[in-house]
């Protein structure tokens, strides 16, 4: 793979075609239990949320995803790179991207919940307990939880996923 400097990597938002590509890009992720699988439906109907990372030859290598919780709060979810572009500022290009729409739609504050929280926290993000969200929203969370493969519901559930926050600010 090329070094990051001589890769030119496009973000721009999701379109309706971009959908195979990103549930390709999330099943790669998925298997190595980095984010939760998303079915096409779901996809499809949040497809405004995705911004895409393009190759040179366009192709998508990385996803990411900002739902609105609340209208100062959003979320930061289904963040995923092929495997093979892992370490190439690609996550770091897509975080930027949702960032940047985060603070032009007037969000104070972006949350997620994760595995890899070493990561995030390299992006700004801290710890913090799961009442920083309504319960309203992580009720709704749990139809999510419930569509992926039993052996990830304990993690989920059992507070295996690190809940962090970032200042849309930082």
């Amino acid at each position: 793979m090329p070094e990051p400097s001589a890769m030119t990597i496009e973000v721009a938002s999701a379109t309706p075609a971009d959908v195979p590509a990103i549930l390709s890009v999330l099943e790669a992720s998925a298997a190595g239990n980095w984010v939760f699988r998303r079915r096409a439906a779901d996809v499809g109907r949040a497809v405004d949320d995705f911004a895409v990372a393009r190759d040179p030859d366009g192709r998508v290598i990385g996803c990411a995803a900002l739902h609105w919780s609340t209208p100062s709060l959003a979320e930061l979810l289904s963040v995923a790179v092929l495997p093979e572009m892992r370490r190439q500022q690609v996550g770091t290009r897509l975080l930027d991207h949702q960032h940047g729409r985060a603070r032009e739609g007037g969000a104070r504050q972006i949350w997620l919940m994760t595995r890899v929280p070493e990561y995030f926290a390299s992006h700004g993000y801290r710890p913090a307990p799961r009442n920083v969200v309504p319960v309203r929203i992580l009720a709704a969370k749990l139809a999510s939880v419930f569509a992926q493969p039993p052996k990830r519901w304990i993690p989920a559930l059992a507070g295996g996923e690190t809940t962090m926050v970032r200042s849309v600010d930082s």
